[in-house]
């Protein structure tokens, strides 16, 4: 048998029994892990917070419990190898700080993925400005009821909270699939991701950045219209393509 065992100053919490080190979790991949950790993390609350509304309930005042039950509920052994592995990218380096600061106020916790990609024919290459007059606009991947940490929510005031969009790594690795094919082909005219403001901004950027305009009728769906219009589900592409390749996208995806 073994036993792990650490004394720490109650710095955060105080010094009840059910906070004595280390805290046990659960992690649905790897079983039982084990946390004793020193020195304080300074986000404490905002981390907790975000974990009870996740239906987390919390049995310690310490903050290793708090970081005990972040692991457990990050999927895989680590952020970077499941990505890699999932998506079979080239990852190359990865980072996640917890805590960050600027011009002496928080921003949220941000990961940084570093890849590598390798374009063999540059006449390939796909923009993402709308190339040609009478192209037809199209929306792939899966819209949902997602608004949490959005930057139409934090444009509203409303707090950074609830569940983030889900990602589907079998769903964008299909998509990615039939993407790289429909480009291989020459089937796209240009592709831009849907991300920050969602799908609304993606197609102001579009047209932006090739300086032609888009008739958009209005957009209907299962969702609301604010998800549909500023939602930020993840693995959505806007692409165009000339009329008569139509049928050829859409066996493709």
């Amino acid at each position: 048998h073994l036993a792990l065992g650490h004394t720490r100053y109650s710095t955060t919490g105080s010094n009840r029994l059910e906070n004595a080190q280390p805290i046990v979790v659960e992690h649905p991949q790897l079983g039982s892990i084990a946390i004793a950790h020193n020195g304080n993390l300074t986000n404490t609350q905002l981390l907790r917070d975000d974990l009870e509304h996740n239906g987390v309930r919390f049995k310690t005042s310490s903050d290793t419990e708090v970081l005990a039950e972040l692991v457990a509920h990050t999927s895989g052994s680590d952020i970077v190898s499941v990505l890699r592995r999932a998506l079979e990218l080239p990852v190359v380096s990865g980072n996640v700080s917890l805590y960050n600061e600027t011009s002496e106020r928080n921003i949220p916790p941000t990961p940084v993925i570093g890849m590598v990609g390798l374009l063999d024919d540059l006449s390939l290459r796909c923009p993402a400005g709308f190339q040609d007059d009478g192209d037809i606009v199209f929306l792939l991947g899966e819209t949902r009821e997602e608004l949490a940490g959005s930057e139409y929510l934090r444009l509203l005031g409303a707090p950074l909270e609830g569940r983030p969009p889900i990602v589907s790594f079998e769903a964008e690795r299909r998509l990615q699939t039939a993407m790289l094919d429909s480009i291989g082909r020459g089937v796209l005219r240009c592709a831009h991701d849907v991300s920050d403001g969602g799908l609304l901004i993606a197609l102001a950027e579009s047209a932006l950045y090739a300086g032609r305009g888009l008739r958009c009728p209005g957009i209907a769906g299962p969702v609301s219209r604010e998800a549909a219009y500023f939602g930020e589900s993840q693995g959505r592409i806007v692409v165009s393509v000339a009329p008569r390749r139509v049928p050829e996208l859409q066996k493709l995806m």
